[in-house]
């Protein structure tokens, strides 16, 4: 019995831990690492969150480059620590957060997007 809790405790272990959450201002606040992943258009058309860094997701010819993206993420935040990704709607970054799922990360993701978000209530200042 101890064998069988030892190794679900492992094959559990070896993904990321992904949380999904509301993208509700008293969320936001308690982010320190905050990733928007929008493009430039997008974020012309609403603004950015203060504190954000973007890392435009895109894909190439129909190819997501993975290590790209991550390498990107790299220079920007700390990936060993928890961050948190949001897009316009919250779908890119769902997806986004399930596609880079990796033993390594610990990712809020936040379900509704930026659009969700103003819609509760959060002012972002540009």
């Amino acid at each position: 019995m101890k064998w069988i809790l030892l190794l679900s405790f492992c094959v559990v272990s070896m993904f990321a831990r992904i949380t999904h959450v509301e993208a509700t201002p008293s969320n936001i606040a308690n982010v320190k690492q905050l990733v928007d992943i929008r493009t430039e258009f997008e974020i012309q058309e609403t603004g950015l969150i203060e504190g954000a860094v973007n890392v435009v997701f895109t894909k190439e010819q129909d190819k997501f480059y993975k290590d790209k993206f991550i390498d990107e993420l790299k220079q920007h935040i700390d990936i060993t620590k928890p961050f948190a990704l949001i897009c316009r709607t919250g779908r890119r970054s769902g997806k986004v957060a399930e596609w880079i799922d990796s033993d390594q990360f610990d990712i809020t993701h936040f379900s509704g997007g930026i659009n969700e978000l103003i819609k509760n209530g959060y002012k972002i200042t540009q």
